[in-house]
């Protein structure tokens, strides 16, 4: 919409409404009023753990989503909650850059990250569990050796995150 609106003002007006509110999905890259979100009470998970987990969990995060998570590379986000846990910064860094350019092959693809994302998630399944066509304009990647190359391509940041 282009309006700039504050997370933490938003919660705080949400709960008065409806006390139930516990917190939301930030996915905005101003870490200062997920910060600001996080001290007045809420969970907040980051929209964008693939790019901020890290930084967000040093701030008090509850958590966050990954769209390379969903084809393979959940294994980087893990990793950075573990070495996150454990006191290690130096591999938790390691983990969020693989999981940033997990996302940034995504991104750089001609499909686009849901594209591509969605036709990698159906091949990591399998098939089990069809998630149809990608919603107009954001084409489909339907081209087999172009989904082949892309997947070898994950394949070989999801070892390194092993």
């Amino acid at each position: 919409t282009g309006v700039a609106c504050s997370m933490e003002r938003v919660l705080v007006a949400a709960r008065e409404a409806a006390p139930n509110v516990v917190g939301a999905k930030f996915t905005h890259n101003d870490l200062a009023d997920m910060q600001a979100s996080i001290r007045a009470g809420f969970d907040v998970l980051i929209g964008s753990g693939d790019e901020l987990l890290l930084p967000s969990l040093v701030l008090g995060t509850a958590g966050g989503f990954s769209v390379p998570g969903m084809m393979g590379g959940n294994r980087a986000i893990l990793g950075i909650f573990e070495a996150y846990e454990r006191g290690d910064l130096a591999a938790a860094a390691e983990y969020q850059d693989t999981a940033r350019q997990m996302l940034g092959l995504l991104k750089r693809h001609p499909a686009g990250f849901v594209g591509a994302g969605k036709a990698l998630a159906e091949r990591a399944m399998g098939g089990a569990a069809p998630l149809g066509p990608p919603r107009p304009p954001i084409s489909a990647l339907s081209d087999a050796a172009e989904l082949e190359r892309l997947a070898a391509e994950m394949g070989r940041l999801i070892e390194k995150a092993r």
